[in-house]
């Protein structure tokens, strides 16, 4: 018998400190996306090597940090990943992140974007 994975959401924020969360898809640059500590949520337990952002699934740019973006006294986990890498589209509204815990379990969080042109 198969049995069908669970998922669990975790929160994200893209850009922390940023609204809108625009996003110019032509940019060569990265964009940071911070995993929100909750109590509900510990992030020693996400496997780094599983995370997977925007349509493309694409994987992180450099190491994570932790770092406490939203003042909550808990500690975030920064994530970057390289723009052009992500498959954001001009006029996509979302941008969702796709991991994995230690243990398997399976966890996705979604964030909304503004894309803008290039300048």
């Amino acid at each position: 018998p198969s049995s069908e994975a669970s998922v669990v959401s975790a929160v994200i924020d893209l850009k922390p400190g940023g609204e809108p969360n625009s996003i110019n898809p032509d940019s060569k640059g990265v964009i940071p996306v911070a995993i929100l500590g909750m109590a509900t949520f510990d992030l020693a337990d996400v496997d780094v090597d599983s995370l997977e952002f925007g349509p493309a699934a694409a994987p992180p740019f450099r190491p994570p940090k932790q770092e406490d973006v939203n003042d909550d006294m808990l500690m975030d986990l920064i994530v970057h990943f390289k723009t052009q890498d992500t498959g954001i589209m001009s006029g996509d509204t979302e941008a969702c992140l796709h991991g994995a815990l230690l243990d398997g379990t399976l966890f996705e969080a979604c964030d909304s974007i503004e894309t803008v042109p290039s300048i």
